[in-house]
């Protein structure tokens, strides 16, 4: 009897480190395609806002040569949009580097109330286009936080962003 609990023991204790070494390997593979994803979309970001950037100096021009209101006003609606598609760009790409443990938060002390007004300025013509109220009222305390400036201001601009494109009146 105690050569078959013997026996069976062994076995569990080399079954057990058999699936230590594959979930080794699983987690060793995982974090290799996790780099790799994080790599590709560093590149495909860079390759995505070069011509984006061409497309917004180009509509630069165009707004400051016309004499028309009304190619004026698309060209601002497409620096707009350009902005909004740049912008998705590098949420995509921080959370990708937050997710592969490259980025670190960088923690300060913001003033909510400024972060707030210069993430809806952009968001104000978006909100015009749809014939929608759009008004921000700053809080009369001075409102702080300790955040990470850029990932709370794509916060307030995916949400603003949203509710704008989703409101109809």
């Amino acid at each position: 009897l105690i050569y078959h609990y013997h026996k069976a023991f062994e076995l569990a204790k080399s079954n057990i480190r058999k699936s230590v070494e594959e979930l080794k390997s699983a987690k060793e593979l995982a974090e290799e395609m996790n780099r790799l994803k994080t790599n590709f979309l560093s590149n495909m970001s860079h390759e995505i806002r070069t011509p984006i950037n061409g497309i917004l100096g180009l509509s630069q021009v165009i707004e400051i040569e016309t004499e028309s209101d009304e190619i004026r006003n698309y060209s601002q609606l497409q620096q707009q949009s350009g902005h909004r598609l740049l912008n998705t760009i590098t949420s995509i790409l921080d959370l990708s580097r937050i997710e592969a443990q490259q980025n670190q938060l960088k923690l300060k002390i913001i003033d909510v109330n400024l972060l707030i007004q210069e993430c809806l300025l952009p968001l104000d013509g978006l909100a015009r286009k749809k014939n929608l109220g759009f008004s921000f009222i700053p809080s009369p305390e001075k409102l702080q936080c300790l955040s990470d400036e850029n990932m709370l201001y794509q916060v307030v601009n995916n949400i603003v962003g949203n509710a704008i494109k989703f409101t109809e009146k």
